[in-house]
């Protein structure tokens, strides 16, 4: 946009200046106009609600590309509270494996692939328990084989709390799991665990038939938090 703005000398920019109208602040994407043109306009818009006026606008986008990191901090300044995870320390301690680390960072972000975030499938009941529509909120604290393996963990690790939704968990882990004791350790190696395990006990109760095993997950998930800390 700011390249359009200043009427840069490539080709690209010749030609949205030819086809469209001189003045970015005039422009109107069209019903054929491509996702790219579409999207300039929506950044445009959401940078006029943001700044309040068109010079405010140019202003912002000189500050940014006034400088040669002036794309990142453009970048930066579009994502949803970018900065702003406190918790995600805890997903690059050692003891914690790999691949659960990755369960718990898309989990924290809401990026789980839940049927009520994918508008194609028509049945959105639940992959664990197919009583009720299908959210992330609901396969990680409400469905009963996840309640079931929560208890037994919080059990487990002698805490008595019941963290009721992602929000909560995260600020448990923030605020009272902080350090590197074995306790601490202990919590950190098995939250991530339990995410992995809801997760990957849905997708193969709604891939391959396979119903939960509460017991038989608790006990994979034990034995991935000794073995962790053991290691480490």
């Amino acid at each position: 946009m700011w390249n359009i703005h200043i009427k840069k000398d490539t080709l690209w920019v010749r030609w949205v200046h030819h086809y469209y109208l001189n003045d970015v602040i005039d422009w109107r994407w069209k019903k054929d106009d491509t996702v790219l043109i579409k999207k300039l306009v929506e950044i445009r818009d959401e940078l006029l609600a943001r700044e309040g006026c068109w010079d405010a606008v140019v202003a912002r986008l000189s500050i940014w590309f006034g400088t040669t990191r002036g794309l990142s901090k453009a970048y930066r300044s579009f994502l949803p509270g970018t900065g702003r995870w406190p918790w995600k320390p805890f997903l690059w301690r050692p003891h914690i494996l790999p691949k659960h680390r990755f369960a718990l960072w898309i989990f924290a972000h809401g990026k789980c692939l839940t049927k009520d975030r994918q508008p194609y499938i028509l049945d959105k009941s639940c992959g664990l328990c197919g009583t009720v529509n299908e959210t992330a909120h609901h396969v990680f604290f409400e469905c009963t084989a996840s309640t079931q393996l929560w208890v037994r963990l919080w059990e487990w690790l002698e805490v008595q709390c019941m963290a009721r939704s992602m929000t909560n968990l995260l600020r448990l882990l923030r605020r009272r799991f902080r350090g590197t004791t074995m306790r601490a350790r202990r919590c950190h190696s098995g939250i991530a665990a339990l995410v992995y395990h809801i997760w990957s006990a849905r997708n193969r109760a709604l891939f391959d038939g396979e119903r939960p095993d509460v017991e038989a997950i608790f006990r994979k998930i034990l034995i991935h938090i000794h073995r962790t800390l053991a290691a480490g």
